[in-house]
């Protein structure tokens, strides 16, 4: 029985089917789960982003209050921050949910 190693290191076994067509479950499968990893690992990376940004804004909205600043003046930046959280809580439901999801 031939063998097929991926590039990930998967090692998988190739048989020939009935009709003499090569059937390769394992190696779509093994190929498959690599591409949702790097999905997932980019999905956080972007999530890590947008938090951080986020908290960062926050800090200075927070600093500007203390300065003199008045919420109306920061409004505006803060209902972008609100809704970068907002993003960030869609990303991270994203990575924690299996399966497909339909954008809110």
């Amino acid at each position: 029985m031939p063998i097929k190693v991926l590039a990930s290191g998967v090692t998988v076994h190739i048989s020939p089917t009935n009709e003499g067509e090569t059937h390769v479950p394992n190696a779509t499968l093994a190929e498959d789960i690599e591409q949702v990893k790097r999905v997932r690992g980019v999905l956080q990376s972007a999530l890590l982003f947008i938090q951080g940004e986020a908290a960062r804004l926050r800090a200075g909205i927070e600093a500007a209050l203390a300065a003199g600043a008045t919420a109306e003046e920061l409004a505006v930046l803060s209902t972008e921050v609100d809704a970068m959280e907002a993003e960030a809580n869609n990303i991270a439901n994203a990575i924690a949910t299996p399966g497909p999801t339909q954008p809110a």
